[in-house]
């Protein structure tokens, strides 16, 4: 009985992913696919905004993703799969003119 509970446990926590497990692993994807001299920690120091927030479960489906190298000639870069943008909900962005507020024109 106690090992079912274990695994059901665990079963449950793998279901979500933090923050930092996110960062983690979408480096060490980002490694994996990475073309030629690229370096996957450029753009590691942006800092999200306060007002977004983490989606675990696009997190999660962007891990599991395929991450591939774009193939351009001279300028390759790691693609991401498309689950990645949805990560950080952060809303409107003031001033744009877009999306649903009322503050856009």
């Amino acid at each position: 009985m106690r090992t079912l509970i274990t695994i059901s446990s665990l079963l449950a926590l793998s279901a979500c992913m933090s923050e930092a497990g996110f960062e983690k692993k979408s480096l060490a994807n980002c490694e994996e696919a990475a073309c030629a001299d690229m370096d996957c920690n450029a753009g590691s120091d942006i800092e999200i905004p306060d007002t977004c927030e983490f989606d675990a479960k696009a997190a999660k489906d962007c891990i599991k993703g395929e991450w591939t190298c774009s193939g351009d000639e001279g300028f390759d870069y790691v693609v991401a799969p498309d689950a990645c943008l949805d990560v950080y909900v952060c809303g409107e962005v003031e001033g744009t003119g877009t999306g649903t507020g009322t503050g856009g024109t």
